[in-house]
């Protein structure tokens, strides 16, 4: 016969987990006062780049992009687009900027939500940075056709405003290259992660993220041959300014990606470089959607450099682009760039 539980254990039970249960609430509404007194969220920041820090008004604000020192005028222009994360800016660019400034001209672009560029409660969308991609070419450079080289998602706004106006790129260069079938979340993850932006704990949330910790943890897997500290106390400060978290919580919804890129990629018909590293299988699907593309020149780092190459190894990378930026001036396919695959 199943003998009864006791009146004492009965009630013991549910009591100990109301007390857990209140003692976990109570801690996490002292996080969340602690992270609002504590964290300071208009840090000084100053520019990440050297050069003159311009700016421009536009449809959607203020857009800021570093213009490099003066350079021979038979030379093309460079442009570079930083990825999108927790913590981006222009200084993700920063190996390449200081490689090229002086020898040719060159911008780097700060997108909206991020660096010095207006980070207005607005929505973000793939289209929004594409248009900002073309914006700043156009006042970096006159209308000039530029060599544009960008990072990871970064890629994915280049590519879109490639195609939207071509006769602003001579050629395109991806590092790490981002791009699936398919990069659209379900609705419910989406709207979790922007209803929580808006709501006491976004705030907390996003400054626990962009903690030192959090950032350097992250930071290291991107580095294999080296830490770029000047990256992390950068990336702290810049996600430490007023409406930093607004552009950041739509990346992380799952807004900014382009779920048919793939084909976008594809349909590109200026000479293209797609640089892989890091992750091994992040640039399959990019590297089968450009397979027997005679434009497209695949080359696989993954063995020997981290998610930011350039930072790994810059000089090897500024050489790769120096040759693939070469081609612009052949017919596609006529040359193969060293190390393609």
């Amino acid at each position: 016969m199943t003998r009864p539980s006791s009146p004492s254990r009965t009630v013991v039970l549910p009591l100990t987990l109301a007390a857990g249960g209140l003692a976990l609430f109570g801690a996490g509404l002292a996080w969340v006062a602690y992270m609002r007194r504590n964290i300071w969220h208009d840090i000084p920041l100053t520019a990440a780049l050297d050069g003159e820090l311009r700016t421009l008004l536009w449809s959607a604000g203020e857009l800021a992009y570093y213009a490099g020192p003066s350079a021979p005028k038979d030379t093309r222009p460079l442009f570079l687009v930083h990825s999108v994360n927790a913590a981006a800016s222009a200084y993700e660019m920063k190996p390449l900027y200081d490689r090229f400034a002086g020898s040719r001209p060159i911008a780097a672009v700060d997108l909206p939500g991020f660096g010095f560029s207006e980070r207005a409660q607005r929505e973000y969308r793939p289209s929004l940075y594409a248009e900002a991609i073309i914006a700043s070419m156009e006042h970096a450079f006159g209308g000039r056709p530029a060599d544009v080289v960008a990072l990871s998602l970064g890629g994915e706004f280049a590519a879109l405003a490639a195609a939207k106006r071509p006769e602003l790129f001579a050629s395109l260069a991806i590092i790490s290259p981002t791009g699936r079938v398919d990069t659209r979340p379900a609705s419910t993850g989406e709207n979790a992660a922007l209803q929580l932006q808006r709501t006491q704990l976004g705030l907390p949330v996003f400054d626990t993220l962009v903690s030192r910790p959090s950032l350097h943890f992250f930071l290291q897997q991107t580095q294999r041959r080296g830490f770029d500290r000047g990256l992390l106390h950068y990336a702290y400060a810049t996600r430490h300014q007023p409406n930093a978290s607004v552009a950041p919580f739509y990346f992380i919804a799952g807004r900014l990606f382009t779920p048919d890129i793939l084909k976008v990629y594809a349909t590109l018909d200026l000479p293209c470089l797609a640089l892989l590293a890091g992750n091994p299988g992040a640039g399959s699907q990019v590297r089968a959607a450009v397979a027997g593309k005679p434009n497209w020149h695949v080359v696989d780092w993954t063995d020997r450099c981290g998610s930011l190459a350039h930072f790994d190894d810059p000089d090897g990378v500024a050489q790769l682009i120096e040759s693939h930026t070469a081609t612009a001036f052949r017919t596609p396919g006529q040359s193969e760039s060293r190390g393609s695959r």
